[in-house]
């Protein structure tokens, strides 16, 4: 085995449009890579694994990579394939030859992109693993009653994946020794050889499940996260069919393209151009559009007698929304004082903070102590879509929040500080939103009201063009799209 690839992308190959960095660029040589080697278990781990390297620009270069893997099979073949592999299942309840959905993450938006498509596929024999992403200390949302009533979804077999992971934490005591053995790097030991531990420790226990269930296709969230990344490509070595779905905004490149799965269902031309730039063949792209995202909103004033009515806060103030992104705490400061810096000077306007789901309202709480003119609310306390039902305008840095509020005919400044707009990008180039790149021209953009649409009547076109591209269909239309493409896909495979 070898795992050396002499073939790079030249900036030539770089799709027009797309700026990629050397990092990304060997991330995409080494997809396909894998994409084009002759796929056995053996050849998946450590591309795989080099492929994780190159993500967060880890020095993986000319390492001995068999004699590692051939002690890692090993000592994995003697200690779990006498009867080991499968035992955390209860393999006679999952329906053979089935639809297998995998839901990668613990955030509501992977929960809301597939609850309203169940319905439809109901009558197929449906099972799930709900994953905590990859980390097996994280088990929060992998409750299997707690997301079986979320979902309600009644004769739908569920497994968590920490059920898979938690066989690592029971290897881990062999595998030390062999990552001592082999290599004493820090960097290398602490990342690249427990990745790839950890992989075959889950691919094992994917190939059990495959093998004794056989499914007839599989639907993942996201193709290119650890679990369900081996489980595409495990798939495959038995002809199994995969899909993907959309579940966010395209912002960095890599990690969507290019595609695992032999098929993606897309939320509209926005994201099908992307994926046909890095080369995916027309055939492999659907376009559904969003079950979770939703044109028609709750009444301002409903939510405002729920949410505001207790401040005792007039109708004529305006309220701006601040969105964070899933960032480290002093990015969020940054924005957070910026957003309230440049609105400060403006008696008739509040602001409202609502937390990203990853965080809570303490580092908030402890910026603005003193501010009246700010309100804060955790995810628990409202939900994205009042929050934007309130907001006469949204602010954010990198969220897909954005998109959400265009949808919802709801105006959008970003925030350019870093001279990146990520997956915003687009809808910045087609006029759909307003830029703010300080303080000073944020304020300027609220004191002059240029986000209002009745005295900026071009914006909402431009919104509604944008809108248009970005997404096919909302909601129950898009569950029903959805639907529909995943059972037509069922009914060709064999």
């Amino acid at each position: 085995m070898s795992f050396q690839f002499e073939y790079l992308l030249s900036p030539a190959e770089v799709p027009e449009g797309f700026a990629l960095t050397t990092e990304q660029t060997e991330v995409l040589n080494l997809v396909r890579a894998l994409q084009e080697f002759s796929l056995n278990f053996s050849a998946i781990i450590p591309i795989y694994c080099q492929i994780e390297a190159r993500k967060i620009g880890a020095q993986v270069k000319h390492q001995p990579w068999e004699p590692f893997l051939e002690k890692l099979l090993a000592r994995f073949y003697s200690f779990y394939w006498h009867g080991r592999f499968g035992k955390s299942f209860d393999l006679d309840t999952i329906p053979q030859n089935g639809l297998l959905i995998h839901v990668y993450g613990t955030m509501s938006k992977e929960w809301d992109l597939i609850a309203g498509v169940i319905p439809f596929l109901q009558d197929l024999p449906l099972w799930m693993i709900i994953g905590s992403h990859s980390n097996p200390e994280h088990v929060c949302c992998s409750d299997i009653p707690i997301v079986t009533e979320y979902l309600k979804m009644p004769g739908v077999t569920s497994f968590a994946q920490k059920q898979i992971n938690s066989q690592w934490l029971q290897w881990r005591r062999m595998v030390n020794p062999i990552l001592r053995e082999q290599w004493q790097a820090p960097n290398t030991e602490g990342f690249i050889l427990k990745i790839m531990a950890r992989s075959v420790v889950m691919a094992a226990e994917i190939c059990a499940l495959l093998d004794a269930t056989n499914p007839k296709l599989i639907v993942t969230i996201h193709d290119h996260q650890q679990f369900s990344s081996l489980l595409v490509f495990l798939a495959r070595i038995r002809g199994i069919p995969t899909l993907t779905l959309q579940h966010g905004t395209l912002g960095v490149l890599i990690g969507y393209v290019p595609l695992w799965t032999d098929y993606a269902l897309l939320w509209g031309e926005e994201h099908a151009r992307v994926f046909r730039a890095f080369g995916t063949a027309e055939s492999r792209i659907r376009l559904v559009g969003c079950p979770r995202l939703q044109r028609v909103i709750e009444p301002r004033e409903t939510v405002w007698e729920r949410h505001m009515k207790k401040w005792g806060i007039p109708h004529s103030d305006a309220l701006v929304l601040l969105a964070p992104d899933n960032n480290p705490d002093y990015l969020r400061r940054r924005l957070a004082k910026l957003v309230w810096q440049g609105m400060q000077s403006l008696s008739d306007h509040r602001l409202i903070i609502k937390c990203h789901p990853g965080e809570t309202k303490h580092l908030y709480q402890a910026l603005f102590a003193d501010e009246s003119r700010i309100h804060i609310f955790s995810g628990d306390e409202m939900s994205i879509e009042e929050a934007i039902s309130l907001a006469d305008v949204v602010v954010v840095e990198y969220s897909g929040v954005a998109a959400d509020a265009l949808v919802m005919r709801r105006p959008v400044i970003l925030i350019n500080l870093d001279g990146e707009l990520y997956a915003n990008q687009r809808m910045a180039d087609m006029g759909a939103v307003l830029v703010a790149r300080s303080a000073s021209e944020l304020q300027s953009i609220l004191n002059e009201k240029k986000y209002d649409w009745n005295l900026n009547p071009s914006l909402p076109i431009t919104v509604d063009r944008y809108v248009k591209e970005f997404c096919v269909a909302f909601g129950d239309e898009a569950s029903k799209l959805t639907a529909a493409s995943i059972r037509d896909i069922w009914n060709r495979s064999k």
